[in-house]
């Protein structure tokens, strides 16, 4: 059974006319000033995709997950309710990384420097003569990330106070939802580094000559 041809319907010009013609000013891909900008205007406000549910199966179940844009290495949780939640992976004490591994299974999380322990809902259970200190556990628990859930996938975001993911999304988390991703039950993943401005990949792939 052949597919029906689709109609192609041509961009108005007028539309498009604020793009310019000329060539594409090469400052954006390479000025770390620009960069610094980008960084805080779209990677650290933005819903970032972090993974998978199917990574979590179980309560207690976790994954590591290095951003190199916010300098940060997150631990996701799924905690004893069910609760996928995301922690910078660092001791509040003295700044340690809690976890090695790329994920596992842990109900607690113990720092190996002076074995301050977090709970999978990242609060501080336990530490040695904590009664010496001037503080609660509750203000030393791990610090926290926005983390929600869409179609089975694990977003993150590094704002202080993100908008609703499904507000983000706007209309696409009903697409999504409708997608295999929503089912899956097992994960892949490979990564690989490209010596260039993530622009120069975007550009590469969107463009139509």
């Amino acid at each position: 059974m052949n597919a029906p041809e689709k109609t192609f319907i041509p961009v108005p010009q007028e539309d498009v006319a604020w793009l310019g013609t000329g060539p594409v000013p090469a400052k954006p891909y390479y000025d770390p000033d620009f960069w610094a900008i980008e960084r805080e205007a779209v990677f650290m406000r933005n819903w970032i995709v972090a993974g998978h549910v199917c990574e979590l199966p179980e309560n207690g179940s976790f994954i590591r997950r290095e951003f190199e844009f916010a300098n940060a290495s997150i631990l996701f949780v799924r905690g004893k309710d069910g609760v996928v939640r995301g922690f910078h992976n660092v001791c509040t004490h003295r700044g340690t990384q809690l976890v090695d591994e790329a994920q596992g299974k842990s109900s607690t999380f113990s720092c190996r420097y002076h074995m301050w322990t977090f709970g999978g809902d990242g609060a501080l259970l336990s530490a040695p003569d904590f009664d010496s200190f001037d503080l609660t556990k509750k203000d030393c628990a791990l610090k926290q990330v926005s983390v929600d859930v869409c179609a089975g996938l694990i977003f993150v975001n590094f704002a202080k106070d993100p908008e609703p993911l499904r507000e983000w999304l706007n209309g696409l988390d009903e697409k999504l939802e409708s997608m295999p991703v929503a089912k899956a039950v097992t994960f892949s993943e490979y990564t690989y580094d490209i010596d260039a401005n993530w622009k120069l990949t975007y550009d590469n792939f969107q463009e139509n000559y």
